[in-house]
């Protein structure tokens, strides 16, 4: 995930979130489902049938990782995941990289947010390009 969210502009929202299927040949009312089933779980479904331009910072953002995990990708690298998005909508995003880890999936997370540091079962802090802190949390 990016902190940039790279999203295509002529694509309504759904299919943003399902482009990592196409690729895989996935058919389309199996991709639409996948989507669906994401944006739902990110408050997002009444915002489907529209376009990146028609949202917000933070919608964007939940779209970006929605796109993220359509896939189920093995390895998930998060920049900074809640950046742009509120309280609560960061709390479903992480509860949802925590529901990808306890699938078997690979999360590293980066961030400047201390708080996100409960969601962690291992804790790798830099400071100033130095590891200052390396521990297993869990």
């Amino acid at each position: 995930m990016l902190q940039r969210f790279n999203l295509l502009p002529d694509a309504r929202v759904w299919e943003n979130v399902a482009l990592p299927l196409v690729y895989r040949r996935v058919p389309k009312k199996k991709r639409h489902a996948r989507a669906m089933e994401l944006l739902s779980r990110f408050g997002l479904a009444d915002k489907a049938d529209q376009y990146p331009a028609q949202l917000s910072a933070g919608q964007e953002q939940r779209v970006a990782i929605c796109r993220a995990l359509a896939g189920e990708p093995a390895l998930i690298l998060a920049d900074e995941p809640t950046g742009s998005v509120d309280r609560a909508a960061g709390k479903v995003i992480m509860e949802e990289l925590v529901a990808a880890q306890k699938r078997g999936k690979t999360v590293v997370l980066v961030t400047h947010d201390l708080s996100l540091v409960e969601y962690a079962d291992h804790l790798v802090e830099i400071s100033d390009g130095r590891v200052v802190r390396n521990e297993r949390l869990s």
